[in-house]
């Protein structure tokens, strides 16, 4: 169900469309297209501006992994083998030190 929404995420934006265009026409890139049409980066799902289902990806991995909220340089890594934006890493740290469980839980030194 995520997949075909980033799908269809991906099929309204603009950038996607020359990423595209590029491929078709040969031009050397590290954009490929899947036989569904979704663009991957190196195998990585690409995401770009949709920030509401950035915002419930990245919900999903810091809130329903066993419900443990790990902290970001937990979750960044495996997060990036599967996912690629812009300022990824930075948007997962904002997000997990934005959760008021991580806030209540973390261990000050």
């Amino acid at each position: 169900m995520l997949r075909d929404r980033v799908l269809e995420a991906q099929q309204k934006d603009v950038e996607v469309s020359r990423i595209k265009d590029k491929v078709k026409l040969g031009v050397e890139t590290s954009y490929q297209i899947l036989k569904d049409g979704m663009i991957v980066l190196k195998k990585r799902i690409y995401l770009l501006g949709d920030e509401t289902l950035k915002k419930e990806i990245l919900q999903e991995a810091h809130e329903l992994r066993l419900t443990t909220h790990p902290v970001s340089s937990k979750i960044y890594p495996d997060f990036k083998e599967f996912y690629r934006w812009s300022n990824m890493k930075k948007e997962v740290v904002e997000y997990v030190e934005k959760c008021r469980i991580y806030q209540q839980v973390k261990v000050k030194h």
